[in-house]
């Protein structure tokens, strides 16, 4: 029969592949609401944003950062809520966050390394997302926040599977 092992990690897939599907919409959403490129939203880029698992090295602490990075981006998240309240790709994250990261955790031998931001953290990561008073900005803001989260996704989930296939 299945190994336990086996099960959990393609529960794992299955849930992170289903939140990459929700976020690949986010293209088409941008592109309909701006009529431009959605290419553009690479410039709006935080050097705080979850950096990918490493192509070469897919190690248990490959692990940590998915689950690290889905926390760091759900604090970006409370930015895009003011924008776009009713957003599909900011609920579904939201919730699928909550099963995810335990679902990581599970395949992780040291997981209670896993850090969630503190508020001052938190707090530092929104500070330049507060300021703009121009709206145009701020939208725009948050759907770059989306595009990176639908990139970091799209990794992940090729992360996962990876590990899976070893």
């Amino acid at each position: 029969g299945e190994e336990e092992g086996e099960v959990k990690t393609s529960d794992l897939l299955k849930t992170w592949k289903a939140l990459a599907d929700v976020a690949h919409l986010h293209k088409a959403q941008f592109e309909d609401e701006f009529k431009q490129d959605a290419i553009i939203l690479e410039s709006f880029k935080s050097p705080s944003f979850p950096v990918k698992c490493p192509e070469s090295n897919l190690s248990k602490a490959c692990f940590q950062r998915l689950a690290e990075g889905l926390m760091v981006y759900m604090v970006f998240l409370k930015h895009v809520e003011k924008e776009y309240p009713n957003n599909s790709l900011l609920s579904a994250a939201k919730s699928y966050s909550k099963v995810l990261i335990p679902l990581i955790k599970e395949h992780m031998t040291h997981s209670d390394q896993v850090t969630a931001p503190t508020s001052n953290q938190e707090e530092q990561l929104l500070k330049d997302y507060d300021k703009p008073a121009d709206v145009f900005y701020r939208k725009m803001a948050a759907h770059g926040i989306l595009h990176h989260l639908r990139k970091f996704l799209a990794d992940g989930k090729r992360a996962i599977h990876k590990r899976e296939k070893v």
